[in-house]
């Protein structure tokens, strides 16, 4: 016999005894060996022997509380009671038929509640400060909320499980128990006491919780209006809508278009025909306006950023396509823009200016007499377009021109200040250009070895600088 063996073997013998004091009297045998173990240098063996028999030792003790040596014996034979089984089997088909589904969901929204919390706070990238705190404690609030409420519901279903099976144990085997003790204490608060924490620890944290989510809804909701409508903005369904403003202008007149929007991405094209039409990817109606200002000829497409960020829960990130008849007089164009996407393609003017916080730039194959770019972060391709006079402003960025040249060769200029990044340059024909960088790698290199660049100046603070290129002497 082993001393696990022995501990049951006593404990299932004392069944007459309280609980508590069946506990004290197993404690106090176990810690027998611990002492003779440490003491007195004897294995578990030399201890069971010096102990004697388990049942010889519960007769004892039943005899020190003055129990008959009858009344004992006879809960060494209990019989099977057939009538108690056939009842605990139909009180078990009733209570699994909605136990074991109800068991899943607590296991399925436990598993949700670690799943879902970081995809949550992932919303919180697109949203100001204020919004981003608001969301913060609505999140952490309901979360906690949900917690506590799964560990209420799951202890209470333990105590319906360890019910249930105590019956059937106590049942099929009524000698076992030591079993049908161990399955009574089963107790998901015990445990959480015996991890310092106790009852009134979580009925706290559930009240502070719902008072956070429930103001922090209140809030949201009298803000946005409708809080359950940021689940549902119609702004995020993906839809092509075109609005024609071809009406509303006069194709012999020469016009300055002014472009301001928020973060999306925006492609800027020309067409064969006399449309000019705005066509949007997802429901941007109610979030852009236009302006056709035919006494001064402007032409004005803005974003109403502050109606698009009412879309809490998620960044807004749209697409618009400007088509502009090639027969259309275009003095200029002036885009700002957020963060985005910028796609300009075949267009002959007098002036483009654009104005990037982060995202990236393509322009192909443009004709203009001056070019003005400032770009706090991100990339620019400039291809395969005449640029008289070029000023370009880079923050933090990669900087390709490629395949750049000016129509008229006198007083033609190409200026590029780069802080850091990598700034390139293949086939740029211009007669004086001016590259500095503070950081940033520049790499200039012209295939036509006929061609002389009347003036060059090159200059990097910490950075690399490759030349092949032609410069007058």
């Amino acid at each position: 016999m082993e001393k696990n063996e022995f501990l049951a073997s006593l404990e299932n013998n004392l069944t007459l005894l309280d609980e508590i004091i069946v506990d004290d009297i197993i404690e106090y045998y176990s810690s027998i060996f611990v002492y003779e173990k440490k003491f007195n240098n004897k294995n578990n063996q030399e201890v069971l022997e010096s102990l004697g028999n388990p049942e010889d030792i519960a007769k004892s003790i039943y005899i020190n509380y003055e129990i008959k040596e009858e009344k004992w014996s006879s809960t060494r034979d209990v019989k099977i009671n057939n009538k108690k089984i056939i009842t605990v089997v139909l009180l078990d088909v009733f209570l699994f038929s909605w136990l074991i589904p109800f068991v899943v969901f607590i296991t399925l929204a436990t598993l949700a509640i670690f799943i879902t919390f970081p995809v949550a706070l992932s919303v919180l990238a697109g949203l100001n400060f204020k919004d981003a705190l608001l969301m913060v404690f609505f999140i952490i609030g309901s979360y906690s909320t949900i917690a506590v409420l799964v560990i209420a519901i799951t202890e209470l279903s333990l105590v319906v499980i360890k019910k249930v099976i105590y019956l059937n144990v106590m049942s099929f085997t009524p000698h076992l128990h030591t079993t049908g003790r161990m399955i009574k204490k089963l107790s998901l608060m015990k445990i959480m006491n015996n991890a310092k924490i106790c009852k009134n620890v979580l009925i706290n944290i559930f009240m502070i919780a719902l008072f956070v989510s429930s103001t922090t809804f209140l809030v949201i909701n009298d803000k946005y209006g409708n809080f359950f409508s940021v689940f549902t903005a119609d702004i995020m369904m993906e839809e092509e809508i075109v609005r024609d403003l071809s009406n509303e202008i006069e194709i012999l007149d020469q016009y300055y278009i002014d472009l301001d929007f928020g973060d999306l991405d925006l492609i800027i094209t020309t067409n064969n025909t006399t449309d000019l039409k705005i066509t949007h990817l997802y429901n941007l109606e109610d979030s852009f306006e236009s302006i056709i200002d035919i006494d001064n000829n402007t032409i004005f497409i803005s974003t109403n950023q502050a109606n698009v960020r009412n879309t809490l829960l998620s960044k807004y990130k749209g697409k618009i396509v400007l088509s502009i008849p090639d027969s259309l007089l275009t003095s200029k164009i002036n885009l700002k823009i957020g963060d985005g996407q910028v796609f300009i393609n075949d267009f002959a003017l007098e002036e483009l200016a654009i104005n990037i916080d982060a995202g990236e730039l393509a322009v192909y194959d443009i004709d203009t007499v001056n070019f003005d770019l400032n770009l706090k972060k991100g990339k620019v391709n400039l291809l395969n377009s005449n640029i008289l006079h070029g000023d370009l402003l880079i923050t933090d960025g990669k900087v390709n021109l490629f395949d750049i040249n000016s129509a008229i060769h006198d007083g033609n200029y190409l200026k590029v200040i780069t802080a850091l990044g990598s700034l390139k340059l293949n086939n740029v024909y211009t007669e004086s250009i001016d590259l500095s960088s503070v950081d940033a790698s520049i790499d200039f290199k012209n295939e036509n070895t006929f061609y002389i660049i009347d003036n060059l100046v090159t200059t990097s603070t910490t950075g690399t600088i490759n030349l092949n290129v032609k410069v007058k002497e």
